[in-house]
């Protein structure tokens, strides 16, 4: 004898059913909160992620400004985490990368005490940058390494740069080659899921060992123009366990790019960073004087 569900008992099971399932996907995009029974499923936001992935490819300038604390216990030295205010320029038009950067560092120690630093950084081309301390409340065996050009520009040369660089295995393309590759893997690779809607034009998102070993993987295999293999990529994601990035992302509905973004980094790095002045023209101009950096490592 076959056993047969009534009709009406079938649509009661089946109503049943319908609304567990909207349940769940609503508490797993909706409300981040509970998060003990929640479920992975597939992002819903792939074509909005990877328009937004594009529109960073093709970027060539922008303003970014903002906060970036590291928990800094993890290297000693009496110290509890690092906080960083930041303003930049950032330029890379013709895949040639050029910067101005303003940040104050404020240093917490364990023992409660506060250090201060100002630091800033320029480069106007490819052949020189510029670095200088400034407003340093340090501690005395860290402020002795400084103090001598303190408040004075150094300049770093191209020559001194590839020296360093050289010493590191694999280093083999130049700047222009690394850019465009990378601007070439945000249109291949998804770096990042945008997991969550949370209003218009507003996204958590997250980027995980699996996203990373892609990205990286396409990157470096694009540089070397040998792709990496299955093997090759398994290594670099077990190499990357447990890196996690997860945040939020605030979207311009006018030009569709990062207008605010807050990441964390395993609890590692924190940032609140907001982005500004797209594709506009920049002008970064070098300090009237700087010390060469080679003289004081004489």
């Amino acid at each position: 004898m076959i056993f047969q569900i009534p009709r009406k008992s079938f649509i009661i099971l089946g109503i049943l059913a319908f609304v567990i399932a909207v349940g769940a996907l609503y508490i797993n995009y909706f409300v981040p909160e509970l998060k003990f029974g929640r479920i992975n499923v597939i992002s819903p936001y792939k074509s909005e992620a990877k328009i937004l992935s594009e529109r960073i490819a093709d970027l060539n300038s922008f303003q970014v400004e903002g906060d970036l604390q590291v928990d800094s216990s993890v290297f000693g030295a009496g110290l509890k985490n690092i906080n960083s205010n930041i303003f930049s320029l950032i330029d890379i038009t013709n895949n040639k990368f050029k910067i101005d950067l303003s940040s104050f560092l404020r240093f917490n120690a364990i023992s409660k005490k506060t250090y201060t630093l100002s630091s800033e950084i320029k480069r106007s081309n490819s052949e020189v940058f510029y670095l200088r301390f400034s407003k340093a409340d340090i501690a005395p065996e860290v402020l002795v390494f400084i103090e001598s050009f303190l408040n004075s520009w150094l300049r770093v040369d191209k020559n001194l740069m590839a020296e360093i660089l050289a010493e590191e295995q694999g280093y083999d393309f130049s700047e222009e080659q690394f850019l465009e590759a990378l601007r070439n893997s945000f249109k291949t690779i998804s770096l990042f899921d945008l997991t969550r809607k949370i209003s218009e034009n507003h996204y958590s998102f997250n980027i995980g060992q699996k996203n990373l070993a892609e990205f990286l993987g396409n990157l470096f295999g694009d540089l070397s123009g040998q792709p990496f293999s299955s093997d090759e990529l398994a290594a670099v994601e077990d190499s990357f366990y447990g890196f996690n990035i997860n945040g939020e992302v605030w979207v311009n509905s006018t030009d569709g790019l990062p207008e605010k973004i807050k990441l964390n980094w395993n609890d590692f790095v924190t940032a609140d960073l907001r982005f500004s002045k797209y594709n506009q023209v920049t002008s970064i101009k070098p300090p009237a004087k700087a010390v060469p950096l080679e003289k004081l490592l004489q």
